[in-house]
């Protein structure tokens, strides 16, 4: 399912997102791939690549391009906004994935290994990001400043 054959013709189950999209000279599944290696080495993970068709991908698919589009849309994009459009797009994705499962009317699709309902990821599907404990914004915005270096690396 990894080969470059299936990322060209894949995209996101929420919103149909192909991963081939460019922005800032990487493709979202390149940006998936940088960002997912980011957050693995700071919280100290065995990096693996996030596998086509899982919920931890199209997560991740999903909010980076909910953050291109801002981008797109405004000259003056701050931290916290692209934070709360980040977080608004993961809890979308979450509802998404975890009422209607993707992965039992599409094979291309798979069932999570973590199952859905966990008391953690419902209070924050729930929670506005204003109010998100610390810790969580804390990952948030680490997710969104990931991106931001970047494409400030990118456009030197």
């Amino acid at each position: 399912m990894n080969n470059n054959k299936s990322v060209f013709s894949y995209k996101s189950a929420y919103l149909g997102v192909p991963v081939t999209a460019i922005y800032y000279n990487k493709s979202l599944y390149e940006w998936s791939n940088f960002v997912h290696m980011k957050i693995s080495k700071k919280s100290g993970w065995s990096y693996e690549r996030l596998n086509l068709g899982t919920y931890g991908f199209d997560s991740n698919i999903e909010c980076i391009y909910a953050i291109m589009q801002y981008l797109q849309s405004t000259s003056s994009a701050k931290l916290e906004d692209l934070a709360y459009v980040c977080h608004d797009s993961w809890c979308d994705t979450y509802k998404y994935w975890s009422l209607l499962e993707p992965y039992l009317e599409n094979p291309i699709y798979k069932r999570p290994r973590k199952p859905f309902g966990d008391t953690r990821r419902e209070l924050l599907s729930n929670t506005a990001f204003t109010f998100l404990p610390n810790n969580e914004k804390d990952k948030v915005i680490y997710f969104v400043q990931i991106i931001i270096d970047e494409i400030f690396n990118i456009s030197k």
